[in-house]
């Protein structure tokens, strides 16, 4: 399957990906730090702000269908034009600087490299317009969809948040009822969304350390669904997303790092609105980076 297609199928569960836009070495701080810290993980943005911003994405598959490794690439400059009451970007203008995909040996450009696209959300669904008018290519809208979501109007504090003071290696649970509001918005049926109740969401706080010289807090955040209730699909399905956080002590600061996982194993059969059933069997992982400065 094109990476790029499978962005659009995977959207869903991006949408944790994308909460926090969070660069390299990070290395521990020399100076002593309090016992207990107060994170704060909401970031507003304000109408003209603006920042680098970095993407790479990975993609293995190993299916009935075959074996594919692919890689896409994003890179440009945001403008913030309008933002919702928390501070969430809801119309962006985004320069693209790079934009490439294809594998490892040999990448091609994309339409958008080069261009200025405005991004919006009207009614919650996302649109995309290139400002030469030119359109664009449905799979390459999966990409930008996987790295602007559409607003929540939820605060990160509210559902990944520890709601006290944490020291290093302390875990809690994401808030299940209001991760669901986040990762499926308003994008499926609430009443057709996986019950995440009886799934594993975590959130643990690593510590302090050093990125592009300033203090920063990691967070290492998980989440497992294991065979959600699904009507369409018969068999053992598992999905693991795994992302480590890193984001400025002072809490002004809208710049950050992700390092994001999901690895999924399907065993089983999908069922089509006829009836018939379609074999699905196989295990992918999708890796990535992303960076904001």
């Amino acid at each position: 399957m094109n990476p790029l297609t499978r962005f659009l199928i995977v959207g869903v569960l991006c949408a944790l990906a994308t909460v926090l836009a969070f660069g390299q070495g990070a290395t521990p701080p020399p100076a002593a730090a309090p016992s207990a810290y107060h994170v704060a993980l909401n970031r507003p943005f304000a109408k003209g702000d603006s920042y680098k911003l970095s993407v790479e994405v990975k993609d293995h598959e190993d299916t009935n269908q075959g074996v594919q490794d692919e890689t896409a690439v994003l890179a440009g400059t945001v403008r913030v034009m309008d933002v919702n009451p928390i501070g969430e970007p809801s119309v962006l203008m985004i320069h693209v600087d790079k934009a490439e995909t294809g594998s490892k040996e040999k990448m091609q450009k994309m339409k958008l490299e080069g261009a200025d696209v405005g991004i919006s959300f009207p009614a919650g669904s996302p649109r995309y317009l290139r400002r030469d008018g030119q359109p664009i290519p449905e799979e390459e809208t999966g990409l930008l969809a996987m790295v602007f979501r559409a607003p929540r109007d939820i605060s990160p504090d509210e559902y990944l948040g520890p709601g006290k003071d944490v020291k290093p290696g302390d875990t809690w649970s994401m808030k299940k009822d209001l991760l669901a509001k986040v990762l499926y918005g308003k994008a499926l049926d609430p009443k057709s969304a996986p019950d995440l109740t009886k799934q594993e969401a975590s959130v643990t706080f690593v510590g302090v350390e050093t990125w592009d010289g300033i203090p920063c807090y990691r967070l290492r955040c998980k989440i497992a669904l294991k065979n959600p209730e699904n009507p369409h699909f018969i068999g053992d399905f598992l999905t693991e997303i795994n992302q480590d956080l890193v984001l400025p002590v002072d809490k002004a600061s809208t710049k950050s790092k992700k390092t994001w996982e999901m690895v999924t194993d399907v065993r089983g059969y999908q069922i089509t609105q006829d009836g018939q059933k379609i074999e699905m069997r196989g295990k992918s992982k999708m890796n990535i980076d992303t960076i904001v400065q």
